[in-house]
């Protein structure tokens, strides 16, 4: 991953951020409020991972929202403009494509953000805001975050050895595969059970969650910290008064409706697209600035 900038601001910042996209993304439903979302998403996540997210996005993401868009007509059949009947005598609607795009967009945008959500907000980051509020909820919440990674790897190390010994080849039986399965299995649950139960006594050996204990930690909120948290508030604010005047209003049962695209809705949508884009737009700048100083 390259240096990104955006990632090396205060986890609140990180956090605020990725909860609004997210919740907007979620819980708007406007055709040009999910298109920017998606494509500052993808664009981030392209900075953040190279080719390894263009992949991710042409093979998961991408049929992933198609299939949801396809979906929806199939088994939703509202709306009043048909365009042709199934053999089955259902009726395929505008609108209900329509809604399948819409549904197909939301997911991809929300997949997206969350994937630089898991690439950005690391785990000591999370322990680093939560830890002190609600200890319990940030050490379970920590190790749920960092089990499946390391559930895979693990995973992994006891298939390589349970190969060395001769088990797992490809010319065994059914029979002999579904024992081994089973015996590598038990390990995982061994290890999983015996990780946890260390993992809890050694952060209460370090007396994890007691009263007045102190933490070191790398993060301090700085200039401009606080000026991404008014950046991000400003945004959140931005949203909730288009939303209060209906420039975001979309709807597409029974007729399509998209809110009258007026200088103002234009406005907005123009500065919600701005706003996704704002960690690529601190890369960006801050590749510019390194040219510059290397030149």
């Amino acid at each position: 991953m390259r240096r990104d900038l955006f990632s090396e601001f205060h986890p609140a910042g990180n956090f605020l951020f990725f909860i609004v996209v997210i919740g907007v993304s979620m819980f708007v439903m406007n055709p040009v409020l999910l298109f920017a979302s998606f494509v500052s998403g993808t664009w981030y996540h392209v900075r953040l991972k190279g080719q390894k997210a263009v992949r991710d996005t042409l093979l998961g993401i991408v049929p992933l929202a198609l299939f949801s868009a396809l979906l929806m007509p199939l088994f939703n059949h509202q709306g009043v403009t048909i365009l042709l009947y199934f053999p089955t005598g259902n009726p395929l609607t505008k609108e209900s494509v329509i809604a399948g795009v819409c549904a197909g967009l939301l997911l991809a945008s929300v997949v997206t953000w969350f994937a630089c959500y898991n690439a950005v907000f690391t785990t000591d980051k999370f322990v680093y805001l939560f830890g002190k509020a609600v200890p319990s909820l940030g050490l379970v919440l920590s190790m749920v975050l960092r089990y499946v990674p390391r559930f895979c790897k693990k995973l992994s190390e006891v298939k390589e050895v349970q190969a060395s010994f001769g088990t797992g080849e490809e010319k065994k039986g059914m029979g002999k595969k579904v024992k081994d399965g089973v015996s590598v299995f038990s390990a995982m649950l061994t290890w999983s059970m015996e990780n946890a139960v260390e993992t809890a006594d050694s952060m209460r050996a370090r007396g994890y969650g007691l009263p007045g204990r102190t933490a070191f930690s790398l993060y301090r909120m700085e200039t401009r910290d606080k000026l991404l948290l008014g950046w991000i508030f400003l945004g959140l604010l931005g949203v909730i008064l288009a939303h209060a005047g209906g420039y975001t209003y979309f709807r597409t049962y029974p007729t399509v409706k998209l809110a009258e695209q007026t200088v103002s809705a234009v406005l907005f949508e123009m500065f919600y697209f701005v706003f996704c884009l704002t960690p690529v737009i601190f890369s960006l700048a801050e590749e510019k600035r390194w040219r510059h100083n290397a030149s």
